[in-house]
């Protein structure tokens, strides 16, 4: 399921993407489509795809703080100027964690090339993120490094809620997931102490 486009990075493997609206795509996205730690794919040209996750997301409002009087309300605004494009948006924070090859191998770990402004951001479905994690020798989650590297408030709970995520996709490894979310748990506690 399409759910954004990119508008632009803030580094390498953070990029921000904006929410499709209702009219620019056939079925706009709910927001639990876009939820804290969803799984997604950019589309490359070449036919492989960055894989990433959301990890933030921010309203835009500009109407917000205009304080006075308004000539029009927004739904006669709607019938005297349809042509008008509204100007709120919902944009969401997406973190780069690999990408996938067109024959479907899996790299996870930064990603080589640089996402562009107006690319497609869709939405993983179970499947989809099984194959992203699962390997021949069993779960691969080599991109939790540099997640919990970036830097971002928020870091630590995604990699929480994607571990949790992990125990339910693969029950035969929950028992190495455990282990896995209580070190990030305990590592999270210690240095929200100090």
């Amino acid at each position: 399921m399409r759910l954004a486009r990119i508008v632009k990075s803030n580094s390498h493997v953070e990029y921000v993407a904006q929410v499709d609206r209702p009219g620019e795509v056939d079925v706009a996205p709910e927001p639990g489509d876009y939820a804290f730690g969803t799984f997604v794919a950019v589309p490359r040209p070449a036919g492989d795809s960055a894989v990433g996750v959301v990890f933030d997301a921010t309203l835009v409002n500009p109407e917000f703080g205009a304080l006075g009087p308004r000539l029009t309300t927004s739904t006669e605004l709607q019938t005297l100027a349809p042509d008008q494009l509204p100007e709120t948006a919902t944009l969401i924070g997406v973190l780069l964690l690999g990408s996938r090859s067109a024959a479907g191998e899996v790299t996870q770990g930064v990603v080589a090339h640089a996402l562009s402004v107006g690319d497609a951001v869709h939405r993983l479905d179970d499947a989809e993120f099984e194959a992203f994690h699962g390997s021949d020798d069993g779960l691969r989650a080599a991109y939790l490094p540099l997640l919990l590297a970036h830097g971002h408030p928020l870091t630590s709970e995604l990699a929480l809620a994607i571990t949790q995520r992990l125990v339910e996709a693969f029950p035969a490894h929950a028992g190495a997931v455990a282990v896995l979310r209580d070190s990030i748990a305990w590592r999270t506690r210690i240095e929200a102490a100090g």
